[in-house]
C-alpha cells in the first residue's frame, strides 16, 4: 500500500476532542481496514524516546512502539504509535 498523508488527512473528518463522547464511532470503525502490527523497541538513546521522556517521572531503558497500516474508506494512512513511560499509571 502506497501512502500519501495529506491526501488521507484531508479526508477524513476531524471532531474536536469534548465531542468523542457524543458520537456513534462503529459505522466509521467499520470502514476501517488495518494490517497487522509490527513491533519495536526505541532504546533511550533514540531522539523521539529522548523527547517522549524527557519531563518522565519514570525513565525506563527505552519505549515501545507500534506502526500499522490503516486504511479509512480507502485512504491509506500509515498510524504509528508509542507507548510513553507513565501509561497506566494513575
Amino acid at each position: 500500500m502506497t501512502t500519501k498523508a495529506a491526501r488521507s488527512i484531508q479526508s477524513v473528518q476531524w471532531f474536536p476532542a469534548e465531542r468523542l463522547g457524543q458520537m456513534n464511532v462503529e459505522p466509521t470503525l467499520r470502514s476501517v481496514d488495518r494490517g497487522s502490527y509490527e513491533y519495536a523497541w526505541l532504546p533511550v538513546d533514540d531522539p523521539l524516546t529522548a523527547r517522549a521522556m524527557r519531563d518522565a517521572e519514570v525513565k525506563p531503558e527505552g519505549l515501545w512502539a507500534r506502526r500499522s497500516r490503516v486504511a479509512l474508506r480507502g485512504a491509506p494512512l500509515l498510524m504509528q504509535e508509542v507507548f510513553l513511560p507513565g501509561m497506566g499509571q494513575g
